[in-house]
Order: C-alpha cells, then structure tokens, then sequence
C-alpha cells in the first residue's frame, strides 16, 4: 500500500487538530451549465473565506471585504455572502475535490469538502411506461468509448447495476434475479411492481480519460390498464371524457394526451392544476371527468386518466379514450350508420322484389279454364237438357255416339238464333 493511500486520512487529523472538519458530499454539474457548491458550516460574524480546487485557490474573502478570484476562476465563479461558491461554465476538468476553509478572527478553522461530479452529455429524461407483473426495457442513446464503465441507478442514489468492459454485470441483490444488462447497455427490469416506478439514469464514464455521460429514463408502473374507447366531438362544440376507475380515499389524478402532454391533476381536497395550453378551455370533476371545450381537430388523440392511491405505495390505476372530432359539416358516427342502414335496407328490397315480379309472370301465363255460355235461356227456350238426355238414351241403346245439343253450343258454327227461329211458338 503506497504512501497517497495513508495521505487524506493524515492531512484529515492534521486538519481536526487545528479546528472542525465536515465530511466531504457529492454534487453532479453538467457540461456548459453552472453549479453552486453549498455550505453547511456555522459562520461567525467575522471570518475569512478560502475557496480551493486540489489545492489550488479558486477565491478567498477578507472580512467585510470583496471577493479576489484566481487565475482561470475570474469571470467564471461567485462567492456568495454564506460562503456558498457559484461556478459557471463547467467543463470535465472541473470535476474534483472542492475544500472551503472559514477562518473566524478568533476560534478554530472550520472545513468542509465537497466532490463535483461534471458529466459531459445529459439527455433529458424519456417516458416509459410498464404494467405490474410484466417485463420492461430501460434504453438512453449514449456513445460508448472504447474503454468504458457502465452503471445504472434509480432515484440517482440506489445502485441497479455496474459493468467494465470486457467484463460481467455486477448486480445489487434487490436487482440480481429481476434484471438483465444487454451489451448495448439497455437494462430489462422484470416483475415490474409499482414501488419500481421512478428515474432510472444510466451512467457511462470514459476509463481512458475519466469523462462522464449520462442519460435518464422515468418508469411510470401500472396496477391496472384499461382498453381505450372511442368518443366523437364535433369542432367549436364540448366533450366529456370519462373513465371508469376506481377512486381511493387519497388520490392524485392526472390527465394526459397521447401519453406525453400534460393537461391537468388534482390532489385530493386540492384544486386542478391545468397547464397553460387547457387552463381556459378544460374542466375537471370530482369524479375524473374531464370536459374539453371548443374543440379542434388538433384535439383528436388518446387522452389517458392516471389515478395514484397515495396510501398504499403509489399503486396506479389507468384507463383512456380515444376522442375524434369532427367538423360540424361532417357526417357523424350516427348519421354514418343510419346511412349504412338504409343501404343495406335497399339491398335487401332488390331480391325481394325480383322475386315478386316473376312469381306475377308466371301466374299470367298459366291457362285458365273457361265456362260455356249459355245463350237464350228464357222461358220459351228449348229444353236442351230434354235434349241431351233422350241423346243419351239413344246413343246407349244403339252403341252409336250422337252429339248433344250441349255439345251444339259450345261451337260458334252452329247458329242458335236461327233454331230458335224454327221452333213454333204456343
């Protein structure tokens, strides 16, 4: 063990003999941005300030004096009145040990340390959404350099896993047996349960030259989702979208469109907030009805309700609607349908129809019989049936046919005027 590994913990007691030492904590800046380094300390009215980077002064104080800035620091820092140290335009290099010293006119030295991380690329957080019980897939688009570590976190503080190149992922035991690191550095979480829900940030640092880059990914994980349903508004007009969810006691209720804009939540007992683009035009109801006013088209979308039972661990109930708006010109849904209706109704007379006319055809075209017309049937007329009836008799005793005079009148050729002519009258 070299002499630089006993070094801190000498220059610590040396440093404890002489006055009060605070324990060193940890603050993350980002490239191009700024960061103020605070102060814990307890101040007395008079004192002196130093501010050090690895030994090297950055700015010091007289008291009741103005601050003196050294070398690269002036233009880029602010010492504030608290001691509290502002630095602008972070680079890589600004990661490292920050030590402040307050020297009260009389007393001890007081000292406290302050390590800032400096990450060279942030993306801003994305989100994810999961469902309890399933599977899920973390990924940030970072570039990785030849020589790299790899770790991811949730809720910046507790570790998930950590990777160096070339070597296996070391999992924490709460994520041993739910999750798995891909060499792309996407992260599967398994067994999803709503206490996972929160920011998950990946961590890539460069091994050649210690810089840092790091991204984000929020995971929002629902107990229960529900299939969306259609709802139809018409342009310049109101809509109510409802969801049926159940509602606990102590609740936080948000509404979205298209998952990703915010539109309006409640706490229990609280008013909404609504945000600018809605805050005129949307109201929401104790029950989690939402009304959307003078509606555009721009307004066509999924709108999710979220409802989080704030008693019992965040658990997150879901549903959604799809709203499509219409012009008022347009045809809606129900005229649609009516419509289609009354074509299939159409449809439906055409067979029927058909079939109607030539069942009328062929009832035409069947003959039908015809009755003898009897002529001349007044009293004076001859007794025809007399006729026929001792014709009869005749034909059957001789075996001879002879026609009847029944038969006579069914021929137009006999004329029946003119042997009614010949018969004398009494």
């Amino acid at each position: 063990m070299g002499l630089s590994s006993y070094l801190h913990p000498w220059i610590l007691l040396f440093m404890a003999a002489s006055g009060s030492v605070s324990c060193s904590r940890n603050v993350s800046g980002t490239v191009g941005k700024s960061v103020t380094l605070p102060v814990t300390l307890t101040l007395p009215a008079q004192r002196s300030i130093q501010w050090k980077f690895n030994n090297d002064f950055i700015a010091t104080a007289q008291p009741n004096g103005i601050p003196f800035y050294y070398g690269a620091y002036e233009g880029r820092c602010h010492l504030y009145e608290n001691a509290a140290l502002q630095l602008d335009n972070l680079t890589p290099a600004d990661t490292g040990e920050y030590t402040l010293s307050v020297i009260p006119s009389s007393g001890a030295t007081q000292t406290e340390m302050i390590y800032l991380s400096v990450y060279s690329a942030v993306t801003s957080a994305e989100n994810v959404a999961g469902t309890e019980g399933k599977s899920e897939y973390l990924t940030v688009k970072l570039d990785l350099p030849a020589m790299w570590q790899v770790t991811w976190r949730v809720n910046s503080s507790t570790q998930i896993v950590t990777v160096s190149t070339g070597g296996s992922p070391i999992y924490t035991d709460r994520y041993r047996n739910r999750s798995h690191l891909y060499d792309n550095t996407t992260l599967r979480l398994d067994n999803l349960t709503p206490t996972d829900t929160g920011e998950f940030s990946l961590t890539v640092t460069n091994l050649n030259n210690g810089t840092t880059m790091t991204g984000s990914v929020y995971l929002t994980v629902y107990s229960a989702v529900t299939s969306a349903e259609n709802v139809a508004g018409t342009e310049g007009k109101s809509v109510y979208l409802t969801v049926k969810l159940d509602l606990p006691a102590m609740r936080l209720v948000t509404w979205r469109v298209n998952s990703s804009t915010l539109i309006v939540t409640a706490l229990t007992g609280g008013s909404p907030s609504y945000t600018d683009s809605y805050r005129n035009r949307c109201h929401l109801y104790d029950n989690t009805t939402l009304r959307l006013d003078n509606l555009t088209h721009a307004d066509t979308g999924e709108y999710s309700l979220s409802v989080t039972n704030n008693q019992n661990t965040g658990v997150i109930q879901t549903g959604s609607v799809y709203l499509t708006v219409y012009n008022s010109s347009d045809l809606s849904p129900g005229a649609i349908a009516g419509i289609v209706i009354a074509v299939l109704f159409v449809v439906a007379l055409i067979p029927l129809t058909i079939f109607f006319i030539l069942r009328k055809k062929h009832i035409n075209k069947t003959p039908m019989p015809t009755n003898p017309v009897y002529e001349n049937t007044g009293p004076h007329a001859p007794n025809t049936y007399d006729n026929v009836i001792a014709g009869s008799k005749e034909n059957m005793a001789g075996s001879k046919p002879q026609e009847s005079s029944y038969q006579e009148l069914q021929f137009p050729h006999n004329n029946v005027y003119s042997h009614l002519r010949k018969t004398p009258r009494k």
